[in-house]
């Protein structure tokens, strides 16, 4: 049986900060958090799965792909590449409506042919 084992200090701002513990023992990945968030899974455990370097006290190169490597093959991996990945769609969507009010508000106070 393969285990390890890590816990993880996460500063948010505006947030108190927090220890995430992981623990892989095998394919199961388990992630908790001792935040007092009522969310089954907190800013602080995404920030710590997405490797968010500058929100991880005391974070190195190893520790953000100790991160990695356990969430590799792991029973969490495909669920964390779908929110990954939805994440990453929803920022750009966000960019795009942000452009697009910007885009309007300007139609609205100078006429711009399209």
């Amino acid at each position: 049986m393969s285990e390890i084992s890590l816990t993880v200090l996460i500063i948010i701002e505006g947030q108190a900060p927090a220890s995430v513990d992981l623990k892989r023992v095998d394919k199961n990945l388990t992630v908790s958090c001792n935040c007092s968030s009522e969310d089954k899974v907190c800013n602080h455990i995404i920030s710590t799965l997405f490797g968010e370097e500058a929100k991880i006290v005391g974070c190195d190169g190893t520790l953000t792909k100790t991160i990695a490597d356990m969430l590799a093959g792991s029973d969490v991996e495909h669920a964390f590449w779908k929110l990954r990945d939805l994440t990453m769609k929803s920022a750009k969507l966000k960019a795009e409506l942000a452009q697009a009010r910007t885009n309007l508000g300007e139609a609205i106070i100078d006429f711009k042919p399209w």
